[in-house]
């Protein structure tokens, strides 16, 4: 009989944050046949909604066995987290600069690719950065939010994915102009019908590019 908990979910949270204060991997919380209505909910671990209720299976002990007088190196799983961002403006990326990210004391750099994607590792813990993308004479800085997705049924997530795709759009969760012209924007850069409405093949749309 499986033993554990039902935690719900606050804003912000996500697998990945339940799997490191419990010190479970992620599969082991996803994956638990409890979870299997949240995930046909959800589908992704990475995007809960604030209120979500996710099954927690308690901690089982694990034996190695090693030889002693040697060194051996053991590797938690899921960690460090992987962040993937790509940079845009104006729905165009950004190629070939600079960036840099802030998490508290630490800093991490390296330059967008070919077509504006940032890839970087941090250590859990963080609910927040600051980055910094472009040269001296030309710099765009954010503030990333990081855990901080609504899924896209909802209006806000609708808003967060337009937003984080390079379109003006205030997170509010009401629809106003700025949201339905944020709309259209998107909808005449990617051949979609021009409704300002997030219809079916927006929304499809939204999630392929973004990534989630």
């Amino acid at each position: 009989m499986a033993t554990g908990h039902w935690h719900r979910i606050r804003v912000g949270e996500s697998i990945w944050d339940l799997s490191v204060v419990k010190g479970l991997t992620i599969d082991r919380i996803w994956q638990h046949s409890k979870n299997a209505k949240l995930r046909r909910l959800r589908k992704n671990p990475n995007v809960l909604f604030s209120g979500d209720r996710v099954f927690i299976p308690d901690l089982v002990p694990h034996q190695e066995t090693a030889s002693t007088e040697a060194i051996h190196r053991f590797r938690r799983k899921n960690v460090p987290l992987r962040i993937h961002l790509r940079i845009l403006r104006h729905g165009q990326p950004r190629v070939n600069v600079p960036w840099t990210l802030k998490l508290g004391i630490e800093e991490y750099q390296g330059k967008t690719d070919n077509d504006g994607h940032v890839n970087v590792s941090i250590p859990p813990g963080y609910s927040q950065a600051q980055m910094r993308v472009g040269p001296e004479n030309d710099t765009e800085e954010f503030i990333l939010r990081l855990g901080y997705l609504d899924p896209v049924e909802l209006l806000r997530g609708i808003q967060q994915r337009l937003r984080n795709l390079g379109y003006h759009c205030p997170i509010t969760g009401e629809f106003e102009e700025t949201t339905r012209k944020a709309l259209c924007s998107f909808q005449i850069q990617n051949n979609l019908k021009v409704s300002g409405e997030a219809d079916r093949n927006t929304v499809s749309a939204l999630k392929r590019l973004h990534g989630a």
